[in-house]
């Protein structure tokens, strides 16, 4: 192996948002003279919300792309379809590494990956979906957790509460634990930045106070809270806008109609999918994210890198990145009250709101940068071949 390149296989079935970008940056960024990496996903995924560019922007890239069929929903007949496509795959082409990304395709790659190959396995949760869950659904949710940790040679957790909740949980023992956080190119995200979007056309009028958010109509994002926070920060900053960039989940329209409802029909602007989305958050005067849980969220990251002031919920993964005064304002999952305060607050003293927005900048452009996390990803895959433990 010393003279030949470490094959690795990145299997996802999330093509869209988050996983997305942690996905693309690794497979694009990853050292070709060392790395041998292909890509194993659904060509489009099956609630693609607008996004369809994840396949050509990796083979644009160069990397090999392996159709697999799999779908978000639990579809027992499609779920065994895609798995015996990801079998056939495996047992025609060998891999020294399969790194899983989210739920799905973190069941289904490790499951089949241990029963087709001798692959080390590798998994990036990138936020567990039984934070999200309750009742039967957790259990039924951790417990396939559980089962498949103990295929798993390695868990990269993307923050440190992310690591603390896969070992209080039992998901995996905590020496196959590697934290890893996510990093952005803060020179990149300013540049993808670029644009001059035209706020006229919205109806919306010049100078006044724009507010926004980067997030889909999911549970994980808690839609309600947003819209329940800026009907309150609306009373005390009337002429203050809302741009809602985002498409795509299962309260999208009920979301619409609340806001109809509430006599904000004119103030909350809902853009839908956006591939200029970050030409849009540049404009804003507070990013506001109101997660109920997070692996760690590339949009909070990449309003930093934008130097913008933020305001969100101290959820797993966003807590992790984001202090307190210091780099944005936090507050309680659900306490619309209080979210709504730190923005009002945030508006009306811009001198503190450029001062953590300054402050955010440097941290993205040194705890969370990209390079970082390619260097300690590559390190990671060589330790887990050399049977070595983990580290962080």
């Amino acid at each position: 192996m010393n003279q030949q390149r470490v094959r690795v296989l990145h299997v996802l079935e999330a093509t869209i948002g988050g996983t997305k970008r942690h996905a693309l940056t690794l497979v694009s960024g990853l050292d070709r003279a060392t790395f041998d990496v292909t890509v194993a996903c659904p060509l489009v995924r099956s609630e693609a919300q607008g996004d369809t560019s994840f396949v050509a922007d990796v083979r644009q890239a160069g990397i090999p792309v392996l159709p697999v069929p799999m779908v978000r929903a639990v579809r027992p007949w499609q779920d065994a379809r895609a798995a015996g496509a990801l079998y056939r795959l495996l047992r025609r082409q060998p891999f020294d590494i399969i790194h899983t990304h989210s739920s799905k395709a973190g069941i289904l790659g490790r499951a089949v990956g241990r029963a087709a190959t001798n692959a080390k396995l590798v998994y990036s949760p990138q936020g567990f979906y039984f934070l999200g869950s309750s009742g039967m659904g957790r259990h039924v949710y951790l417990n396939l957790e559980r089962l498949a940790g103990r295929l798993t040679d390695r868990l990269i957790a993307l923050s440190a509460s992310e690591r603390e909740v896969a070992v209080a949980n039992g998901v995996i023992a905590p020496q196959r634990v590697a934290l890893i956080e996510n990093g952005v190119d803060a020179c990149e995200v300013r540049q993808r930045a670029q644009g001059a979007p035209d706020l006229a056309a919205l109806g919306i009028p010049a100078a006044v106070p724009l507010v926004g958010t980067l997030a889909r109509f999911i549970p994980q994002k808690a839609p309600e809270d947003t819209l329940a926070v800026f009907a309150r920060l609306h009373a005390s900053a009337p002429a203050a806008h809302f741009l809602w960039i985002g498409h795509g989940g299962p309260s999208e329209r009920e979301i619409r109609a609340r806001a109809a409802a509430l006599g904000l029909a004119d103030q909350v602007h809902f853009l839908g999918y956006r591939a200029d989305a970050l030409a849009w958050v540049r404009l804003l005067d507070v990013f506001l994210l109101t997660s109920r849980w997070e692996g760690m969220p590339y949009s909070i990251l990449e309003a930093m890198a934008l130097a913008k002031p933020i305001v969100a919920t101290a959820a797993v993964g966003t807590s992790d990145v984001l202090e307190h005064n210091r780099t944005g304002m936090l507050a309680p999952v659900g306490d619309v009250d209080s979210l709504a305060a730190h923005a009002a607050r945030l508006l009306d003293d811009s001198g503190r709101a450029q001062a953590l927005g300054a402050r955010a900048l440097r941290a993205v452009e040194t705890r969370f940068s990209q390079q970082r996390m390619l260097d300690k990803t590559q390190a990671l895959y060589l330790s887990v071949l050399a049977g070595s433990p983990a580290a962080g």
